[in-house]
């Protein structure tokens, strides 16, 4: 997508992110209404720990803000 795009993904609508490109690329997500801010700083403090991040603990947050991976 070009530099600039704007993509609007509704709550229910399975999404995923990838760079295609041989360059970073940056998101800048807006989400609303506010609180989804926290999801970021816990998962953040799992990234942070010795070792990584337990997945299943990432797994666990991503539940309880309602968040599901799928394959």
């Amino acid at each position: 997508m070009p530099v600039g795009t704007t993509v609007f993904v509704p709550r229910t609508v399975v999404h995923s992110y990838k760079n295609h490109g041989d360059k970073p690329a940056r998101l800048l997500p807006t989400v609303s209404p506010s609180g989804f801010e926290r999801f970021f700083a816990r998962c953040a403090e799992e990234f942070t720990k010795p070792g990584g991040p337990n997945v299943d603990r990432l797994v666990q947050i991503a539940r309880e803000h309602g968040i599901r991976f799928v394959d």
